[in-house]
């Protein structure tokens, strides 16, 4: 909307940072603005997203009668195609996102506590989440499901919460409360990070980090076997 640069340029000390939100046109949350106007199963697809400043995520937020969306999804057109003519005309490369490490590279730790989410999820660019392929406990199924959307929910808002120590303190609280549920329910939460990185458009290529999240059963016969591997490499 604004044009403003969303990636600020590394330093001597330390990698380029992503300084852009992405946003969801249509909220995934019930009373957000413009809820209800989209089927779940595409809330998360690329076009409910868009990405913005700071500034006019909030303005786009605090005023959904304005900013319709209808209005953000042209909005949102326009842009890319200011985008796309202008590295035509400048004969830049398009923006992409390369990943340094393959996702089977992924070093994953059993997530134990609140704490131990709340670090994997804060701060993060995007997510893949995991959860049960085997739906025989609708129950168990749904529950997975709504830690997830909530895990998400916390790292999309991890910048606002870190603020405060208290907020810290809430969100780690929630979620050990999550893993309680879960492990009540027989499950287990696996995370890692992957680092990749930006490169392309008229920016200097920055990096983007990714939380990954997969919650499974306890019983689950391929952490049996994962267990003895590791024994018998160690």
């Amino acid at each position: 909307m604004c044009k403003a640069s969303l990636v600020a340029e590394k330093t001597a000390n330390d990698p380029a940072a992503i300084v852009g939100d992405e946003a969801h046109i249509v909220a995934r949350s019930a009373g957000g603005p413009r809820a209800g106007l989209l089927e779940d199963s595409k809330l998360d697809a690329y076009g409910n997203l868009i990405l913005l400043c700071k500034v006019h995520h909030k303005i786009i937020d605090d005023q959904p009668n304005e900013y319709t969306v209808e209005r953000l999804h042209g909005i949102k057109g326009q842009h890319e195609e200011w985008v796309r003519q202008t590295l035509e005309q400048e004969g830049l490369a398009p923006v992409r996102l390369v990943a340094n490490q393959p996702l089977e590279s992924v070093q994953f730790s059993l997530l134990l506590s609140g704490s131990a989410v709340w670090e994997l999820v804060s701060n993060v660019q995007s997510y893949r989440l995991g959860s049960l392929t085997d739906d025989s406990d609708p129950e168990a199924s749904d529950l997975a499901d709504e830690f997830l959307d909530d895990v998400k929910d916390c790292g999309e808002m991890s910048e606002e919460i870190a603020d405060q120590v208290s907020g810290v303190r809430r969100a780690e609280r929630a979620l050990t409360e999550w893993l309680n549920r879960l492990a009540q329910r027989g499950l287990v939460v696996y995370g890692g990070r992957r680092r990749l990185k930006i490169q392309g458009g008229v920016g200097p290529p920055g990096y983007w980090w990714e939380a990954i999240l997969q919650v499974m059963k306890a019983n689950d016969p391929r952490l049996a076997t994962n267990s003895r591997d590791a024994k018998g490499s160690s």
